[in-house]
């Protein structure tokens, strides 16, 4: 008796946050390459700031959880992501590192997120199959990614898309600031 569509606002949040996330792996290197002429070996210790950031935000986790929603853990990630965005954007290498700190905070939280969000919902019974899809939508927003960022940059230039991404993310936050604030009995998240 599992209800898919009781969990489709978290497997919708996975594949979001992680489309946009897999900016950082598939795009970030080109652009620290082309805009700063960095080399392989700084890219790659770019993109290892980001898991680090990623991994020490993630044992943040409970203490953000015993004061926050679950709504406001969303709005919290997706502002640091679109904030990153709009900081890539403005191609100042001094910003970088608070770049990779709001990406890493972004991954690092908004993923423990959506498994707390999960297991809120989901019973005893649901739980295996509630992941088995979550797992699913997390590794196809990675795979089509590439098919709608790649377009983005081609169509309107980088400093563009980055500015659609970052408000995109924005709006995202804004809309879970205000779910956070509505009153707890109407709303849908814990």
């Amino acid at each position: 008796d599992f209800r898919f569509l009781k969990f489709i606002g978290v497997y919708a949040m996975t594949f979001t946050s992680m489309s946009l996330l897999y900016f950082i792996p598939t795009q970030l290197p080109y652009y620290l390459n082309s805009h700063f002429g960095v080399g392989g070996s700084v890219v790659g210790a770019s993109i290892a700031s980001v898991s680090i950031f990623s991994a020490f935000f993630s044992f943040l986790y409970p203490k953000l959880s015993s004061k926050f929603s679950i709504k406001t853990i969303y709005g919290f990630s997706f502002s640091a992501l679109g904030l990153g965005f709009f900081l890539l954007e403005i191609q100042n290498s001094l910003l970088l590192l608070l770049v990779f700190l709001a990406f890493g905070f972004t991954w690092g939280i908004s993923f423990v997120n959506h498994y707390s969000w999960l297991f809120s919902l989901a019973s005893p019974q649901e739980k295996a199959k509630a992941v088995g899809f979550l797992s699913s939508f997390l590794f196809l927003a990675q795979f089509l990614s590439a098919f709608w960022i790649e377009p983005l940059i081609s169509y309107f230039g980088l400093s563009i898309a980055l500015f659609i991404l970052g408000g995109f993310s924005l709006s995202i936050a804004g809309l879970f600031f205000i779910l956070s604030f509505r009153n707890k009995s109407a709303d849908t998240l814990p």
